[in-house]
This record gives structure tokens, sequence and C-alpha cells, in this order.
């Protein structure tokens, strides 16, 4: 594992710490990504010079002796796949992610503290400028992309999103406070997901 040495992806992604999870936004890319505990530390060390025996200490700090090398190759697979990783980590295949696993998962217990540390990435996709301005679903005049929604031209900067409040590069060094224009937000996309789950279908009244 000493060759390993994996270096996070750093340009063009927007972060914002929420809680212990970390919203990343790709601006090259138009996603969004939601990263748990587990995949913001293992993301945030991978500096390219930390093996995973390093990476494995640095993440045993903040989440204890659950942290072992088979859940960091896990991590490092999520952030593969997500395009956070620049370099300094070959993609393994379908079977050797099961077997690490299996073994993480045998050492720790399928629930509890597993279900916990597991690592998260979630991705979202940001709506086309086109798919904004549709009449349709979520992305309609009312939906949260649409005309009276987060990001048409009654609210915000219409097709073009802000992000409100305080934003940094990936490398942490460059602030980006106020109202800077790109998009979207990752709040907004998460709102959109939601609304575009299908609801519930309503019993007929009967006395109709």
């Amino acid at each position: 594992m000493s060759a390993i040495r994996p270096r996070a992806r750093l340009a063009n992604l927007l972060t914002e710490k929420l809680h212990d999870e970390l919203l990343v936004y790709d601006e090259q890319r138009d996603l969004a990504c939601r990263l748990n505990q587990t995949a913001a530390t293992v993301w945030r060390a991978s500096d390219g010079q930390r093996t995973v025996e390093d990476l494995v200490e640095v993440l045993r700090e903040q989440i204890g002796d659950a942290a072992d090398e088979d859940l960091v190759m896990l991590t490092l697979d999520r952030l593969e796949e997500s395009g956070l990783l620049d370099s300094g980590y070959p993609e393994r295949d379908s079977d050797q992610t099961a077997v690490s696993r299996r073994r993480f998962l045998g050492r720790v217990g399928v629930a509890g503290a597993a279900a916990m540390v597991l690592p998260v990435v979630d991705t979202i996709v940001a709506p086309t400028p086109a798919a904004a301005a549709s009449g349709n679903g979520s992305t309609g005049p009312t939906g949260a992309t649409g005309a009276t929604g987060a990001t048409g031209p009654h609210r915000g900067d219409g097709p073009a999103l802000t992000w409100r409040g305080a934003l940094t590069d990936a490398t942490g060094a460059t602030a980006v406070g106020g109202r800077r224009r790109y998009s979207p937000t990752i709040r907004t996309l998460e709102r959109d997901r939601r609304a575009r789950r299908p609801s519930r279908p309503r019993h007929p009244n009967p006395s109709r």
C-alpha cells in the first residue's frame, strides 16, 4: 500500500462545510457532491504524499478504531468514481472493492459503527439552463428552478445561481464571499431532487 499515494483533485471545485459533511461543487462538470465525515477526511488528507497507511491514521483520529486500510480503500474507490481524485490511485475492479467491503464489515459488523463510518459520496447533477427554463415538473414556473423558484427571474439571479455565505475554493486559500455567480447551488439541487420524488397516490374520495 506504500506505493499508493492519492492526490485529491482541487481544480475547479468549491467547497462548503456543513456540520460533519462537506459539500463540493464541481464547476467544470456541473456536479455537486456531498461527502460524509469519512469521505471528507480522506479526500482532504489525500495530498499525493500520504500513503494508505498514513490516511488510516488521519481517519482514525476522526472516527476511532473503525478506521482501517479496507475502509480507506473503499473511500478512495468512491472518490475516484466521483472524479474527486487527480492521481496516485489506480482504479480497482468491482471484485477488489467487494473483498474490501466484506473484510471491513466482517471486522466492524453490518450495523452500528459500520453504518456510521462507511463512505458516502452522493452526486447530484445540475440542471441545464434549458431544463431550468422548462415549464414542467420541478423545473417549471413554480418549481425549484422555475420562474418563481430559487433560480427563476423572481429569485436570485435567474438561470445563473448564487451561493451565499462562506465559500472557499478547494485549496482553502481563497475565500469566496457575498454573491458569486455560478450554476447551481447545492442546496437548490437537493431541494430540486426531493421535488422529483414521486408523491404518494391519493385515495379516491368515496363520497364522489
